[in-house]
């Protein structure tokens, strides 16, 4: 059995309990009846000059974990970059908001924000992002990296998209929590009572906080996944679990058979890239590169899909 995801201690209101099982559930039967895409069209908003890896990371996770298609919009510049990474993906060269809109009917998820820049520019983009999660409740949409940055200008637009999920680390998660309460983070405190705290300032905005924990609040429902990963701090883990993420909030929205969807999938993300990490280690040990994990994701899928 695999160790589990524990309660949250102190403020739990629901006991939740997840293990690689609860990931298996999660998993779409395949059967020869489907059609190319509906186990999962995922799009990545992000990539550009500067940083062509992340957005290439997180949409091939979710292709790895067994989502179908992904997509990635990018800057002009990062498209013959990302294009030569892997065949895989359908890459677009633009960051522009009219074209992008184009394309949304065909998604199940989005990550916006893995290598997209914090410039101003961007900021139009995620504010027609958010009010598109806004209208269409079925859309999930996951907000990494810079778009977290780009976020603290967007908070009103971002309240009460309960089809949302931030990913910050603890240190992207105390800047966008003293910015929006007006106070100091209390880091003496277990995290999860300031993730719980955001997340209900947010009306009930999902918020999965990575750190030696991962903390992970839906207003007042909460679990802490303390299940251990890896020492290594390469660039990239974050990217994968962007992309993992998106994919399982599909999966777990398309089973339709618990009210605790967000809440399943943010779990079940946190768990699996966890024990990726953990693996990958093993394996390659201090050199390991979010390559190699990516690499691993495989092989991980397949004895998940075997319990």
């Amino acid at each position: 059995m695999a160790k589990q995801l524990s309660p949250t201690r102190a403020i739990n209101t629901i006991n939740f309990s997840y293990d690689l099982n609860s990931v298996n559930k999660l998993f779409p039967v395949l059967d020869t009846s489907s059609t190319k895409g509906d186990f999962g069209r995922i799009a990545i908003i992000g990539g550009s000059k500067e940083y062509s890896g992340a957005p290439y990371f997180a949409a091939m996770s979710a292709m790895k974990a067994g989502g179908d298609l992904s997509y990635v919009f990018c800057h002009p510049d990062a498209l013959i970059p990302i294009k030569s990474y892997s065949p895989e993906l359908i890459v677009h060269g633009s960051l522009q908001w009219d074209y992008i809109e184009q394309h949304l009917w065909r998604f199940h998820s989005i990550v916006i924000g893995p290598g997209l820049g914090r410039g101003d520019e961007n900021i139009g983009l995620m504010k027609n992002i958010l009010h598109k999660a806004k209208e269409n409740k079925d859309l999930r949409l996951v907000i990494d990296a810079d778009g977290i940055f780009l976020l603290e200008k967007l908070i009103n637009e971002v309240k009460g998209c309960t089809n949302v999920c931030l990913t910050p680390n603890r240190r992207e998660f105390k800047k966008l929590y003293e910015s929006v309460l007006k106070e100091k983070l209390d880091e003496s405190k277990d995290p999860i009572i300031g993730v719980t705290k955001l997340s209900k300032e947010l009306e009930n905005v999902s918020i999965l906080c990575k750190g030696k924990e991962d903390s992970i609040s839906i207003g007042s429902e909460s679990v802490t996944c303390d299940v251990s990963g890896s020492p290594r701090r390469c660039g990239g883990q974050g990217d994968l679990l962007s992309g993992i993420l998106a994919l399982f909030l599909f999966w777990s929205k398309r089973r339709g058979d618990s009210p605790h969807d967000i809440l399943d999938a943010a779990a079940c993300s946190s768990l699996f890239i966890r024990h990726l990490s953990a693996r990958t280690f093993k394996n390659v040990g201090r050199s390991m590169l979010a390559l190699n994990m990516l690499e691993e994701i495989e092989k991980l899928v397949f004895d998940i899909d075997k319990m």
